[in-house]
């Protein structure tokens, strides 16, 4: 099959292409623009880093915590450790899955 393009669709077509080129030119330019004004905050946005994927890490293990239903375990002056009602986490939430 063949589709001849009629001869009125040219310039339009051409004009077209145009606003196209135009278009992805300008999307790099705002991004170039914008990845300049951020390269000065990299310092910034590093410690924003650090300090968010600390929060996940917490979070992350309050929601194990919560999942188990584990609880805080007791200190004491001297250096005995007590496991009462201990469970490996993993065979914990594997056995609770199960039921």
């Amino acid at each position: 099959m063949t589709y001849i393009e009629p001869h009125e669709n040219v310039p339009l077509n051409y004009e077209l292409e145009n606003l196209l080129d135009d278009e992805q030119k300008e999307i790099r330019r705002i991004f170039l623009k914008l990845t300049n004004d951020l390269r000065g905050m990299l310092p910034l946005i590093k410690s924003y880093q650090h300090v968010f994927t600390e929060l996940d890490f917490i979070q992350a293990k309050v929601r194990v915590g919560m999942r188990m239903k584990a609880s805080k375990p007791a200190m004491s002056d001297d250096q005995t450790i007590e496991l009462i009602d201990a469970y490996h986490p993993l065979l914990l939430m594997a056995n609770n899955e199960m039921r």
